[in-house]
């Protein structure tokens, strides 16, 4: 994943903003950037593969393909 890519978790959609060491940093897009989240690559995959964690391809939400 790099800068850019958007997620979604519920109701809340976050962006990739950048990186803090190896981890990376996500914001909520609504505008509340006073908060981030603040996860290791290997972690943030394991949250998709789980479902709390959905990644959007152009627009759309992409599952993980694992149930």
């Amino acid at each position: 994943m790099k800068k850019g890519t958007m997620l979604v978790s519920g109701k809340k959609t976050y962006q990739i903003v950048g990186l803090n060491g190896r981890d990376l940093v996500l914001v909520e897009t609504s505008g509340n950037y006073d908060q981030v989240l603040i996860y290791g690559p290997e972690e943030l995959w394991s949250l998709i593969n789980e479902n709390r964690f959905e990644l959007v391809v152009e627009g759309k939400k992409k599952s993980s393909g694992k149930k």
